[in-house]
């Protein structure tokens, strides 16, 4: 979850550009691959926010997540890496949104913390031992 600032950073960011949002989390291929944005969610509008805003719905989420489950034989079913991949694609982009706010600063001064480095690399795992 994220920290109380790095979450009205969030919301502020949502309230500006609350279209971009929708126009993510709502589309046929995010609702199609991973279902519905959900998530620990304030039960009113937080404080300082119009309780009518269009992105209200939104501005309550503490936590924003984006998943699909699959049996674990899946695992070993030569679908399962197109299969992620097709689904990482759709959350990348929710995750680009989200750390739009939280990277402004820093990339405005030109320092960008260790944690924002991106540290992941997507691996061919269709086979090689994982499965009978």
């Amino acid at each position: 979850m994220p920290e109380t600032s790095e979450l009205q950073a969030i919301r502020e960011h949502i309230a500006g550009t609350h279209r971009q949002l929708r126009r993510i989390v709502e589309s046929r291929e995010f609702t199609g691959t991973v279902g519905e944005l959900h998530g620990e969610q304030l039960t009113r509008v937080p404080r300082g926010f119009a309780r009518d805003h269009p992105a209200a719905h939104y501005l309550r989420f503490r936590q924003f997540l984006a998943s699909r489950e699959y049996p674990a034989d899946f695992a070993c079913d030569p679908n399962f890496y197109p299969e992620i991949v097709k689904v990482f694609r759709q959350v990348v982009r929710l995750v680009r949104y989200l750390n739009e706010p939280l990277l402004a600063a820093p990339r405005a001064t030109g320092y960008l913390p260790d944690i924002a480095k991106p540290r992941v690399r997507l691996l061919d795992v269709t086979g090689q031992g994982l499965c009978p």
